[in-house]
């Protein structure tokens, strides 16, 4: 959506409330739909208006250092309070912790609250939810300790990036059995330049290309980065190739990191490099030549600049972004092979079926068992007039006729004449009023 439109829809300078949604209900939508991209959140954080601001302290562990240091300043009372309450981490309660009953509320609560020495000890001692306290930041010493010894490898893995490791615990998990563990520590932005080396020379090839692509000194924007560029794992579907929406980091490396990555012999970082969507042309076009399938996927994805061929070869190995690929200007939508009318996909059909210049058979596509597919097919130009006219009068098909622009001015007129005198085809004057 563009910027004005969500200030307008945040700041709430429409009804307050409707028949359908609350304020706070619409607000909560367009904060986890994607209708705002990271660029929009950065500029949230230092936006003339205080609200805006305050609504920016939602994500305020996410934004940039000097970001999330303005906001505790801010010249707004409120917004300056509420940014010192969002960064003041809170005490889990004993009458929390007794009336929370459900699991998930308190693998959460696990995960952000200040445990008190007493209930941390009972937790620890039960086994009552290892993993999330080991993805708890406020955690003392001595717990982290304990967690890295943990006989569970999964406890092990989750507490292997936590802040607080010692470099004696992380020696230890680097030497650990489990590979899982070691790959995540290799990550962790207090390795020593040693246990970066150590673990880039590990048995394991994803613990040691990833050790071998964050070299010390390391930058947490940058190791978020190539984070971000790692295959998934079996079922995490939290990598950014699988996901609807697409976006950059909200504090991303400077670009010229970037750049420089897109020239590195080191994978990951060439597919961290076209996680970016400021490189400039040059960079696009080395990248669209990589000989790495995902790094010319993900390239496609982030970039505007991708050349066409890399759109419509992602819009074919990603359904989930298909609609988002469309939206591009320099998707392709004439000249494409013409053996995408025989794709098992009926999604990749309906692209042949649209395309003018389609030089194939066109009465094969206006039977294909896909509404979507027979529907373009008879919007498609390559048709002549008469047999548009004729489609007008088949009800499966007479939406895509509709919207053929082999229809004269005439025919229209005409159309448009029928459906007043006919209200049951208000879907052909959906279609045609919808095109002029």
């Amino acid at each position: 959506m563009p910027d004005a439109a969500i200030e307008l829809l945040l700041l709430g300078t429409w009804p307050r409330e409707t028949e359908q949604l609350t304020r706070t209900e619409v607000l909560e939508e367009l904060h986890f739909s994607g209708a705002h991209r990271s660029a929009f959140r950065r500029r949230m954080a230092r936006h003339p208006e205080p609200e805006l601001r305050r609504q920016a302290i939602r994500f305020i562990d996410a934004l940039p250092p000097a970001d999330r240091a303005a906001l505790l300043a801010d010249p707004d009372p409120d917004v300056r309070a509420a940014a010192r309450r969002a960064a003041t981490p809170s005490t889990l309660t004993p009458e929390e912790s007794a009336q929370t009953t459900n699991p998930r509320v308190r693998h959460y609560l696990y995960q952000v609250r200040v445990l008190p020495p007493e209930a941390l000890a009972g937790a620890l001692a039960a086994r009552e939810g290892l993993g999330a306290l080991a993805r708890n930041r406020h955690l003392p010493p001595d717990a982290v300790r304990t967690l890295a010894a943990d006989p569970d490898p999964d406890v092990r893995r989750e507490i292997a990036r936590h802040p607080a490791l010692t470099p004696e615990a992380m020696a230890a998990l680097a030497a650990d059995p489990d590979p899982r563990v070691r790959h995540r520590l290799a990550g962790h932005p207090g390795l020593t330049p040693a246990l970066i080396d150590a673990l880039a020379a590990d048995p394991d090839p994803r613990t040691a290309a990833r050790a071998a692509a964050d070299p010390a000194p390391r930058d947490p924007a940058r190791g978020r980065a190539v984070d971000g560029a790692e295959p998934p794992e079996p079922g995490d579907w939290s990598h950014a190739i699988h996901r609807d929406t697409v976006d950059e980091p909200l504090d991303p490396p400077d670009p010229a990191w970037y750049h420089a990555c897109a020239r590195s012999p080191h994978l990951l970082l060439r597919r961290a490099a076209a996680h970016c969507p400021h490189l400039d042309g040059p960079t696009v076009r080395l990248l669209a030549e990589d000989q790495d399938q995902e790094v010319r996927d993900l390239l496609a994805l982030h970039h505007l600049g991708a050349p066409a061929a890399l759109l419509l070869d992602a819009h074919l190995r990603h359904p989930p972004h298909r609609d988002r690929l469309r939206t591009l200007p320099a998707f392709p939508r004439t000249g494409l092979p013409p053996a995408l009318a025989r794709h098992e996909d009926p999604g990749v059909r309906e692209l042949a079926a649209a395309d003018p210049e389609f030089d194939g058979d066109l009465e094969a596509l206006l039977a294909d068992p896909d509404r979507r597919v027979r529907l373009a097919a008879a919007a498609n130009p390559r048709l002549g007039p008469e047999r548009v006219a004729a489609l007008l009068a088949d009800p499966e098909l007479v939406e895509g006729a509709a919207a053929n622009p082999q229809l004269g001015e005439e025919r229209l007129h005409a159309l448009l004449d029928g459906v007043w005198e006919a209200p049951a085809s208000g879907a052909v004057l959906g279609v045609v009023s919808g095109g002029e």
